[in-house]
C-alpha cells in the first residue's frame, strides 16, 4: 500500500524483537491516515463495525512474537482495524488480505479472542473424540493433538490469522509471477503441480464441487498448509489450532497432508521477477476472503467418501471457467 505514509502517529513503534515487522494500528478517527486511505479504497458501503474493540497491543504483540519464533518474517504490513471488511456479503471475522497489489497487507479486524479460542478448541476437539470413538484413530494421537490443542492461546490464535493470510499473500505472489490472471490460468497452475489431486484426496466429494468452488477451496486449503508445515513437519506433528478443512481426513491418512505440504512448497516459490496484468473479475470473485469460520464449515469436508478427480472431471471443470470468464 504504497500511497500510506509510514510515518503517521498512528503506527505504534515496536521494540528490537519486532523490528522486522511493520505494524500500524489504525485509528478510528476520520484524521487518521490509514483509517481515510482503507476506507476510501474499499468504500464505506464494504465497512462494517462488527461489535467488538479493536485488537490490543499485547494482543498483537503477543501473536507477533509467535509468528517470529518459527522463524517466519513478515515482509507485508500488518494494520489492526477498528472496523471489518465485507466482501460478497460476508464480512472478515478475523482477518483478511487483497490480491491487488496496491491493497497487499494483512489485515487484522476487531475478534473477540478468548471466544474464537474456545470454539475453535471445541471444534477441532468434536471431531478428534468422533474418530476416536469409531476406533479410527489411535487414543495416543487423539491425546498427542488435546494436548496441543489445550495450549492454544491468545499470541497462538492471532499468530494462526496472520500467517494463513500470509499464505494467501505468497500465493498471490505466484501467480504474479507467473503471470497468472484468470480462473482458468489458477485451475492449470493447482492442476499442473498435483494439488487438485491431493484436494481430491483430502476433502470429501471435491470432485462433486463446481470449479470456482474448488478453486476456492484449494486455495484456502493451500494457505492453511502454509501455516501448518511451520508446526507439523511429520506424520507424528501436531500443533494447537489444526487444519481448518482437512483436519479429520489428515489424522487419519498424514501421508495425504505431507504430500500437499511439498506440493505447496513447489507452488509458492518466487523468484522476485513479477508480470503485470489485471486479475481478471471473475477470479477475483472467487478468491477467499477472511478466515474461514470454523463453526460454520459445511459438513462435506468432513462426512462421506473420498473420491479422486478423474481428467474428465477436469476437462468438464475447463469448460465451465472458460464459460465462467466469458459470463461475469
Amino acid at each position: 500500500m504504497t500511497d500510506i505514509n509510514p510515518a503517521e502517529p498512528s503506527e505504534l513503534q515496536l521494540d528490537d524483537f519486532y523490528f522486522e515487522t511493520k505494524f500500524i494500528n489504525v485509528l478510528d478517527k476520520g484524521s487518521d491516515t490509514h483509517h481515510r486511505y482503507i476506507k476510501d479504497s474499499y468504500g464505506v458501503e464494504r465497512i462494517l463495525y462488527n461489535g467488538y474493540p479493536p485488537r490490543t497491543k499485547h494482543e498483537i504483540f503477543s501473536g507477533l512474537k509467535c509468528v517470529e519464533n518459527r522463524g517466519l518474517v513478515i515482509d507485508e504490513l500488518i494494520y489492526n482495524l477498528p472496523f471489518t471488511v465485507s466482501k460478497r456479503g460476508r464480512p472478515a471475522e478475523t482477518a483478511f488480505t487483497d490480491r491487488d497489489p496496491d491493497r497487499r497487507a494483512i489485515y487484522l479486524v476487531p475478534d473477540h479472542t478468548a471466544t474464537r479460542i474456545m470454539k475453535d478448541s471445541s471444534y477441532h476437539l468434536d471431531g478428534i473424540h468422533m474418530l476416536q470413538s469409531m476406533k479410527s484413530i489411535s487414543k495416543e494421537l487423539a491425546e498427542r493433538w488435546e494436548s496441543e490443542i489445550s495450549k492454544l492461546n491468545t499470541g497462538e490464535r492471532v499468530a494462526a490469522s496472520i500467517i494463513h493470510e500470509y499464505g494467501h499473500i505468497l500465493t498471490f505472489r505466484a501467480w504474479d509471477n507467473m503471470g497468472i490472471k484468470s480462473t482458468l490460468d489458477v485451475y492449470d497452475w493447482l492442476d499442473e503441480y498435483g494439488y487438485l489431486d491431493n484436494c481430491s484426496k483430502r476433502i470429501v466429494s471435491f470432485n462433486e464441487g463446481d470449479a470456482p468452488w474448488q478453486i476456492n477451496v484449494a486455495i484456502e486449503q493451500l494457505a492453511e498448509d502454509f501455516r501448518l508445515a511451520l508446526d507439523v513437519k511429520n506424520q507424528n506433528g501436531a500443533c494447537c489450532l489444526p487444519h481448518i478443512i482437512t483436519y479429520q481426513q489428515d489424522l487419519l491418512n498424514p501421508e495425504g497432508y505431507l504430500e500437499g505440504v511439498d506440493i505447496m512448497k513447489n507452488l509458492l516459490q518466487f523468484d522476485g521477477k513479477l508480470k503485470k496484468g489485471k486479475v481478471s473479475g471473475a477470479l477475483d470473485s472467487i478468491i477467499p476472503f477472511g478466515e474461514a469460520n470454523r463453526s460454520s464449515l459445511p459438513t462435506n469436508f468432513i462426512h462421506g467418501e473420498i473420491t479422486p478427480l478423474t481428467q474428465e472431471d477436469k476437462d468438464r471443470a475447463r469448460e465451465k471457467l472458460k464459460q465462467f470468464e466469458v459470463d461475469f
